[in-house]
């Protein structure tokens, strides 16, 4: 009841305020605003007439509103919501690291100044949010422009560029949870209206809140660091000419990204405790280059160039087991390094504005991957092998269960060595065409090739020992011999793990994807669109481990409709925006287990979904001191075609949604900031209940809904600004993700206070 309450609260104070706005007499003057322009789609565009459903967040709303992480950003955009903090987020349902786990490569990406991150470069720095311009979050397919894994929709951040006058700016951040963070950046000219630079620097240190009680450490303690410098040059005899250059280093040191807590203890909100006996840790080291160039050709074309590298150097350990004995741990070791390249000639004429451009990106992933794993001794296997050698059943049961008694578990130590490589080529465009003044044709496409080469090598040792064969029964006994047999027998299912790929032909994948659409503009204030979009994401192969066996998959598609309207009332001061949308999604990549043990598994094509959903933003500015804004966004997905059956596993889980797919989000808040530079800003945002896993019984995975109440107030004072914040204002008890098989919960974050003082000179 609680959270029905909370929901309809939500959604009635968003149109509430838009109603009154509509119904208030507006005396004063016409009022300036600024326009909020978006830059996702490599043109830049109002928000007003961005087709595509986008959220932008300024540097002024994430100062104002407390934002440090790009987990913070996803709480304030309907129909976008952060699974695991610090890693993971869904846009419209559908999560960045994939529906049920398949596929080799995301869904959702993330660029920074233009340049694709992966998936791993998000787990903290440098996403969190210090010195940074502005953040969008586009909704939905974005593969005509922006290309693979992006079939759920794009992060866009945009980081603040060198200017040619001087600054300073930093602040100090510090939490009664035991968290700092210290930041600083500025820079100026070098070269008077021709060479500027910026730096900017990052560390924070937090505890986190799980502790573990076996080692006796804080079980998600992190540290964090970046830097980044940037450089802007507008050389006087080029005048044509714009290039930027960053570089970012980062680093993570902490624990595992998916930090868990016991769900079998009383009062899991306050007792976030874990057994591991091994370290769950995790450690990245990240290097970011990206140079743009920007040529103005004439008046009506400008080229543009985009290159981008990055290197990531990932160790981490983890428990597999999760209880305080050494039976199961394992630890990966990797690398990133990607290199990419666009070339894109923008062009704009009265009636004509587009792009057409190449595109280029080399990835490369070797990997080491390493666990001792304790596999349940299987009786039931053993009887029926007996059987199958004459043995009565009565006699082999029997003897089985004594083999168990003497090994009930199989030790086994597990090495696997790989290396994955994926070239993308890409050629795109995108283009509106203006028929009449208030009549836009839209059309776009890309054709995309891609290679995928994987090559892995995995050895398989038991680290046990037999059961003598002595003990059963003298040396050539009948029994004897069956336990030698039962021996042989166990060596050969740890070696059936073993195998390699040597991968010397790439899979290669290809797909056409086109975008066509209209806008109609009913006034200079008000437009609706409609907009048909494919998107797309690459095959590939994965490795089953319990099978030694490689498993090719293939590519999968979906279709997007999607209209729009955009409005904008009483001088610009109340915009209300919306978008509609259904897709529909074939051969879907999901993560299946098959049931032989618990390495049984690998990446399918399991059928067929659809998704539908819409989306409401408003804002309206009330005064000069005053701002109000809102949004709510619904969403429902369900698989229509996901049939398995296959190895000891025969399910149908058509009709199941997927995991961390809730129905209703919305968010509403008030920013109050007087002449004097007193300000106060309160949000509250609503996540309806969601599954943790798709599964034939969901239930069992559920979590409830929640309200968060966040508050930000303080003075500026110009030069200094000091503010106190409340963030989970209420303390609100929820979770995040409930893991049922292994009793394990990630529990949404306690009520946390902090003070945050900074300077800008």
């Amino acid at each position: 009841m609680k959270r029905t309450v909370a929901t309809l609260l939500l959604g009635m104070g968003a149109f509430s305020a838009a109603g009154h706005a509509f119904a208030q007499e507006q005396e004063d003057e016409p009022h300036e605003l600024d326009v909020v322009v978006v830059k996702g789609e490599k043109v830049e565009r109002s928000l007003q007439d961005t087709v595509s459903s986008v959220a932008v967040l300024s540097s002024v709303q994430l100062e104002e509103k407390n934002i440090i992480t790009l987990g913070n950003v996803f709480d304030q955009i309907a129909n976008v919501t952060e699974t695991y903090p610090g890693a993971g987020f869904t846009i419209r349902g559908v999560s960045n690291r994939n529906v049920s786990g398949g596929g080799a490569s995301g869904l959702a990406t993330v660029f920074l100044d233009g340049a694709a991150l992966p998936d791993a470069y998000i787990t903290g720095a440098p996403t969190d949010m210090w010195d940074i311009d502005q953040v969008e979050v586009l909704r939905g397919p974005q593969s005509t422009l922006q290309g693979r894994n992006t079939l759920a929709g794009a992060v866009i951040i945009n980081t603040v560029k060198p200017t040619y006058d001087w600054d300073l700016r930093g602040r100090v951040t510090h939490t009664d949870h035991r968290s700092q963070t210290y930041s600083i950046a500025g820079g100026g000219p070098i070269i008077e209206d021709q060479l500027a630079f910026r730096v900017s620097a990052e560390y924070k240190n937090d505890k986190g809140f799980v502790q573990n009680v076996t080692r006796n450490t804080e079980e998600n303690a992190k540290e964090l660091s970046s830097g980044r410098i940037k450089l802007l040059w507008e050389p006087e005899s080029i005048p044509e000419l714009t290039a930027g250059l960053s570089y970012s280093h980062s680093k993570y040191d902490g624990g595992y990204m998916f930090s868990y807590s016991r769900a079998d203890v009383d009062d899991v909100y306050n007792r976030r405790i874990d057994l591991s006996d091994e370290a769950n840790t995790f450690k990245r080291d990240s290097d970011f280059a990206s140079l743009n160039l920007s040529y103005d050709l004439n008046d009506v074309v400008t080229l543009n160039s985009i290159t981008a590298w990055s290197s990531e150097d990932i160790s981490a350990t983890y428990d597999l087991d999760y209880t305080a004995k050494p039976q199961n741990y394992g630890g990966i070791d990797e690398s990133y390094e990607t290199f990419s390249q666009e070339l894109r000639a923008n062009y704009e004429t009265e009636r004509l504005t587009g792009l057409v451009g190449l595109y280029y990106s080399n990835r490369e992933r070797p990997f080491v991957d390493t666990s001792l794993s304790n596999v349940v001794t299987p009786v039931g296997t053993i009887s029926a092998l007996l059987q199958g050698g004459g043995v009565d059943q009565a006699s082999a049961d029997a003897l089985a269960a004594l083999y168990a008694a003497d090994l009930p578990i199989i030790p086994v130590d597990y090495r696997g060595v790989g290396f994955f490589k994926t070239e993308n080529y890409a050629l795109f465009a995108d283009g509106t065409y203006a028929v009449t003044p208030k009549l836009d044709l839209l059309a776009g496409f890309r054709y995309d090739y891609e290679e995928f080469t994987q090559t892995a090598v995995s050895t398989t040792d038991f680290v046990g020992t037999y059961p003598d064969p002595a003990d059963y029964g003298a040396p050539g006994s009948a029994f004897y011999n069956a336990i030698i047999g039962i021996n042989a027998g166990v060596a050969g299912l740890v070696a059936s793990a073993e195998g390699s790929v040597l991968g010397n032909e790439p899979r290669t994948f290809e797909a056409f994807l086109p975008k066509a659409g209209l806008t109609y503009h009913w006034t200079d204030d008000l437009s609706t669109a409609f907009l048909v979009q494919r998107g797309y994401r690459s095959g590939g192969s994965t490795y089953n481990v319990a099978r030694a066996s490689v498993v090719p998959y293939d590519q999968e598609y979906t279709w997007n409709y999607e209209a729009s309207l955009r409005s904008s009332w009483l001088d610009g001061r109340l915009t209300a925006n919306a978008n509609v949308y259904y897709t529909d999604w074939k051969d879907q990549q999901v993560t299946v287990y098959f049931g032989l043990n618990e390495y049984d598994y690998n990446t399918v094509n399991a059928g067929k979904s659809t998704l539908y959903g819409a989306e409401l933003d408003t804002s309206y500015r009330v005064n000069d001191e005053l701002n109000i804004y809102g949004s709510v966004g619904y969403s429902k997905t369900k698989f229509d075609e996901f049939e398995l059956d296959k190895g000891t596993i025969a399910s149908d889980l058509t009709g199941t949604e997927f995991a961390f797919a809730p129905h209703w989000t919305s968010s509403i808040g008030g920013h109050y900031e007087t002449s004097s530079g007193y300000f106060a800003d309160i949000s509250a945002n609503y996540r309806s209940s969601q599954y943790s896993t798709v599964a034939a019984d969901q239930a069992l995975g559920k979590v409830d809904g929640r309200v968060v109440v966040n508050a930000n107030a303080g003075y500026d004072a110009d030069t200094w600004r000091l503010s106190v914040f409340v963030n989970n204002v209420f303390d609100e008890e929820y979770l995040q993700y409930y893991q049922v098989l292994t009793s394990r919960v990630m529990v949404g974050d306690p009520r946390v206070v902090g003070v945050t003082l900074g300077f800008d000179f």
